[in-house]
């Protein structure tokens, strides 16, 4: 039936039978001795070697088809070209199987489920390859759009039954699975890393057309939902107006993404509320329990998150937003910028670049950090922030960031600035007075302290609280000891208001100047102490929401038109220092010595004579003599040297995506700002405990029920009745704003869950 004949002319001459396969039977020639035989009736298979059976299976049997083709090549029956070529597969599977037969067996060949989490495609997304199928682009520049990967793509063909364009055979893309791409995907297959082969969604659909996502959030019912309660910010989000504003500055991730930009930024938000505090930290909560609580199949990834800040950071829009973001607060409440706190924070950096130095306060010294110059509200709450170049002194930035005040609040609105003494500069005050800025600051230098009698004990209530101070005010006292020049260019004495506070316990006075003299004296000082509520927003971000925390690793060179301190002139300057201490420690060492010194008529003031009457004292002012040489010396360096060099061989943080960090978390502040604002009539213990109360419940799980028109979301009682009341009253203020659950437009209705008292009768 089946021959091999190595002489046609005569098949009986070497005694072997004739195994050439007869023109009627369903046969696939590999070589001279190996043909395979199929039985389409019966889905059957067989693999013959020589006439002799090698394998025996059915189609459906991987595994065996598998160990057959694995066996043909190591028992050198047939090249792996040939075995490729009549079984369909491709020579990197071949390989594969092989090695894996060599070292593991049968058992090496068997099907197993793939590492990680399973892929789950939304049927949205689905739509959309199906969409763009029809508009007739390939697969590869699918995947590259939607962030698939070309077999998943191919997946989706086969489950929709989508023909491939062109002359390709649909059994060659569905043979095998690709290999696993560097960078990967997520579980719903959004691109991370470097998996989209370096193209963008934008050139890989040739649109400039946008979208918002294809991943629509559907929520489910459910009872103990897991991280629900970050929900109860949803509504102060919609009336701060963060995600429309986002959406109207920037485009937005491509014309085709998963993941939108309304649920990134509402993630991320949510994100600093629940104290989780980094990308990375995503590692550490279920992806699906997050995703339940957002109507999603599961959120994304580290890698993906960090994709999507990188994303908005090419536009650099971060400040533009920051900017919207304050006036829609202003628009909301105007009187928020009637008095502007500005202070510095300086962010510590650990990394190998070259980055210029501030000083710490935390650690008294200083350090490589970026400086921020964050300005804020009356309440202490964070306006705006900038980050300079080569952390410049707050007299050198306070002007840009007032600039972009004044952008905020109009040319005409009058602003009272408060900073400390880090900004004193009596010329910078005049240019301030001039662009319509009122200025409350601390006195800096030597002044003459204040006659006590002239004290007089003030009473003053703010915030529900009295506070009593002894101070003592007068309307004009001139700053500094030269003339200003003023705009119009005439120079003239500066003079300001003067507020002097008496601690009665340390007899320390305290003085403080301003330029408004129409509010109270003990208003004054008031406004001024209380500058430390944004040294308590500092470290309150530090420790709940980890602001300096780093997004970006990376350094850029700073613009080579900025100047900064000569380094080499400041190492002098301290050498010079610490020689003129060591000559005044060793003069008052003679003086012990040799007594009281002489001075003659004809010395200059301040000139002392000593007349060394033992030899220590002649070794004393042999060394002092020395030390004077070395110290004019160096005086003589440090003149030729130039007291400021540019600052282009300096590298400044990346701070696109940490801007991008900070206002989400900036936000998340906010967020929880006015949600303590409304908790407060429903809590008694609002001021000391409130924040608490507020992160705990957004932490809680709760209970979904969707309808048609709502979804209602209770939480789960709190840790005791009265904090559960509270959470009640406050929910109950949220759904006046009518917001909607992300993303759809059922309302969202919250409650929570009161305990009832327990039976201790």
């Amino acid at each position: 039936m089946f021959g091999v004949d190595s002489n046609p002319q005569n098949p009986e001459a070497d005694g072997c039978a004739d195994l050439t396969p007869e023109p009627d039977l369903n046969l696939t020639v590999v070589n001279e001795r190996v043909v395979i035989r199929d039985q389409a009736e019966i889905r059957w298979r067989m693999v013959l070697v020589s006439g002799v059976p090698l394998a025996s299976y059915s189609w459906g049997d991987k595994v065996t088809q598998r160990l057959a083709c694995a066996s043909l090549r190591l028992l050198a029956l047939a090249t792996q070209e040939e075995v490729c070529a009549a079984f369909g597969h491709r020579r990197a599977s071949q390989a594969r199987w092989e090695k894996l037969y060599r070292e593991r067996g049968l058992k090496g060949l068997s099907l197993q489920e793939p590492p990680g989490r399973r892929c789950t495609i939304p049927a949205s997304i689905e739509d959309a390859v199906e969409k763009l199928h029809g508009e007739g682009l390939g697969l590869r520049r699918i995947g590259a759009a939607v962030g698939l990967s070309r077999h998943q793509v191919a997946g989706i063909y086969r489950r929709r039954g989508i023909a491939v364009h062109g002359s390709e055979r649909q059994e060659e893309l569905f043979a095998e699975p690709a290999e696993a791409a560097d960078g990967g995907t997520d579980g719903l297959g959004e691109v991370t890393g470097d998996a989209a082969g370096g193209d963008t969604a934008e050139e890989a659909l040739g649109s400039e057309e946008w979208s918002d996502g294809l991943l629509v959030p559907a929520p489910e019912s459910g009872e103990r939902v897991s991280w629900a309660g970050g929900l109860l910010a949803v509504p102060v989000l919609w009336r701060l107006k963060v995600v429309d504003t986002f959406l109207r500055v920037y485009k937005g991730f491509g014309p085709v993404s998963v993941y939108g930009l309304e649920l990134i930024v509402t993630l991320m938000v949510l994100l600093a509320l629940w104290r989780i505090k980094r990308p990375e930290q995503l590692k550490t909560v279920a992806p699906t329990e997050i995703g339940r609580a957002l109507g999603l199949p599961r959120t994304p990834e580290v890698k993906t998150v960090r994709r999507k800040l990188r994303l908005l950071a090419k536009q650099e829009l971060a400040r533009e937003v920051m900017l919207e973001l304050g006036k829609v607060r202003l628009e909301q409440q105007e009187s928020l910028v009637g008095y502007l706190y500005l202070d510095g924070h300086v962010r510590e950096y650990s990394g190998k670049e070259d980055v210029a130095k501030g000083f710490s306060m935390r650690r008294h010294r200083p350090v490589r950090a970026a400086t921020d110059t964050w300005a804020a509200d009356r309440n202490g709450d964070p306006l705006l922030v900038v980050t300079s170049q080569v952390n410049e002194h707050l007299t050198q930035v306070l002007e840009p960031v007032l600039a972009e005040v004044r952008d905020l609040v109009g040319p005409e609105e009058r602003v009272t600035v408060i900073f400390d003494r880090g900004g004193w500069s009596p010329q910078l005050f005049a240019r301030l007075i001039d662009d319509r800025f009122d200025i409350i600051t601390y006195r800096k230098g030597y002044s003459r302290d204040v006659p006590v009698k002239r004290f007089v004990e003030v009473k003053h209530k703010v915030d529900g609280k009295e506070v009593t101070y002894r101070l003592h005010d007068r309307k004009d006292v001139r700053v500094g000891a030269e003339q200003v020049v003023w705009k119009d260019g005439t120079p003239g004495p500066l003079m300001m208001r003067q507020v002097t506070r008496l601690n009665a316990d340390t007899a320390r006075q305290t003085k403080v100047l301003t330029t408004r003299r129409d509010i109270k004296p003990e208003e004054v000082l008031w406004r001024m102490f209380a500058r430390w509520r944004q040294e308590n927003y500092f470290k309150y971000m530090l420790e709940e929401m980890a602001i300096d925390g780093l997004v970006e690793y990376g350094a850029e060179p700073v613009d080579p038109g900025l100047d900064r301190p000569n380094p080499e002139r400041l190492a002098l300057e301290k050498e010079i220092d610490k020689l003129k201490a060591r000559i005044m420690k060793l003069q008052s060492q003679r003086c012990e010595l040799i007594g009281e010194t002489t001075r003659e008529l004809s010395d200059p003031p301040g000139f002392e004579r000593f007349v060394p009457s033992k030899a220590k004292s002649r070794a004393l002012l042999s060394e002092v003599r020395k030390l004077k040489t070395e110290c004019q010396e160096l005086e003589a360096r440090r003149k030729k040297l130039p007291e400021r060099i540019s600052a282009g061989d300096l590298k400044r943080l990346r701070t696109e995506r940490q801007l991008l960090a900070t206002l989400f978390k900036t936000v998340a502040y906010q967020v929880e700002t006015e949600l303590l604002r409304m908790v407060a009539p429903f809590y008694a213990r609002a001021e000391d405990e409130g924040r608490k109360l507020i992160a705990a419940a957004l932490r809680s799980p709760a209970d979904l029920k969707v309808t048609q028109h709502e979804v209602r979301l209770t939480l789960a009682p709190q840790s005791s009745p009265h904090r559960s009341k509270a959470v009640a009253g406050l929910c109950a203020s949220l759904n006046k704003l009518g917001a909607c659950y992300p993303g759809t437009n059922l309302r969202l209705v919250l409650d929570c869950s009161v305990q009832s008292p327990t039976d201790v009768s």
